[in-house]
């Protein structure tokens, strides 16, 4: 989660005599479309304060309804970005005031639905109403805004920040990850794929081994590009929200050799737990039995530079030769 902090007054944190807390949603559809608010001639993301005692997700849950009369039916992801704000003397009543702002993508496909919104009196003076508007065209509308209000170049300002950090992320193959504790038990915080992990937290890894009715192994080496480049290893990755390890392990080889296996045809060999700095996981081993072996591969070239069906014999030396990349249960595999 990126985090950006204003602080013009240079406030301590010691300094701030109350705190306030809101969020706000990207809501965005499959045709790359987001949904805004709109009153008073000025465009907002859906979202607002946080009530008592209401955590992150239940208040965005909460303001998506009332303002676009969504009822989520989806998990909610970490928020992408916290944005700060220390104001010192807030509108003149004495207090210094921290503000934070936590922004969400919400992928979904459901539709506003305007009777079935809880608007406040302001948002109806304002002839509050909500728009989908194509994300491509989300700017340019957003800056030939700024003159209908006052407040509008600072609003544009911030959802600008915001949208072009989903930019961002978005170019970077965003993934949002399922996290466990270290006996796989499901926590409740989800986390994007870059962010920054608890101790006490581990994301999903997947090995997919391959075999063949000739008893050898699909393995493929790494682009020159990556790191540790031209390794050769089992195909893997890490698991997306809402996958669990087989399905994980059935897209990776999909995604990077265009190889097709079945749930079938997997064999879980078991787990470990890998403690990296911010990063820890848990790795699932897999081993499908094939005998589709005459599939059509294509390589997906920002992964892969090669691949080839290989021995035991072949694989161990390259495992003496430092060019394999050995991982849990390899033993048990070629065994």
């Amino acid at each position: 989660m990126k985090e950006i902090l204003y602080n013009p007054d240079n406030l301590k944190k010691e300094d701030i005599d109350e705190v306030v807390v809101r969020v706000k949603a990207l809501i965005i559809n499959s045709n790359n479309e987001i949904t805004l608010g709109y009153a008073h001639k000025t465009y907002q993301f859906p979202g607002g304060h946080l009530e008592s005692g209401e955590t992150l997700e239940e208040g965005l849950i909460r303001e998506i309804k009332e303002e676009t009369g969504i009822e989520l039916n989806i998990k909610i992801p970490s928020p992408f970005q916290k944005t700060t704000y220390y104001t010192k003397n807030y509108r003149d009543s004495g207090l210094n005031r921290e503000n934070d702002i936590y922004y969400y993508v919400i992928e979904t496909d459901q539709v506003f639905d305007m009777s079935n919104t809880c608007l406040d009196q302001h948002e109806i003076e304002g002839n509050y109403i909500c728009k989908t508007i194509p994300l491509d065209e989300f700017e340019e509308i957003l800056m030939s805004s700024i003159n209908d209000n006052p407040q509008n170049e600072v609003i544009v300002s911030e959802m600008l920040v915001a949208f072009n950090e989903y930019k961002r992320i978005k170019e970077n193959k965003m993934e949002y990850w399922d996290l466990y504790d270290k006996d796989k038990n499901m926590l409740e915080r989800k986390a994007i794929r870059g962010e920054k992990l608890a101790s006490e937290e581990f994301h999903l890894v997947v090995n997919a081994w391959v075999k063949n009715d000739d008893g050898k192994f699909l393995i493929s080496q790494r682009s020159i590009n990556k790191k540790h480049p031209l390794i050769w290893e089992v195909t893997g990755g890490s698991a997306l929200m809402g996958e669990d390890g087989i399905a994980a392990a059935i897209r990776e080889l999909k995604e990077e050799l265009n190889f097709d296996v079945t749930r079938d045809e997997g064999k879980y060999l078991g787990s470990t737990l890998r403690f990296y700095p911010n990063c820890n996981d848990i790795l699932e081993v897999w081993l499908f039995t094939t005998n589709n072996k005459n599939q059509e591969i294509k390589i997906q070239e920002e992964e892969v530079n090669d691949y080839k069906w290989a021995t035991k014999e072949e694989i161990l030396a390259l495992k003496d030769k430092n060019l394999f990349d050995v991982n849990a249960y390899f033993d048990e595999v070629l065994k």
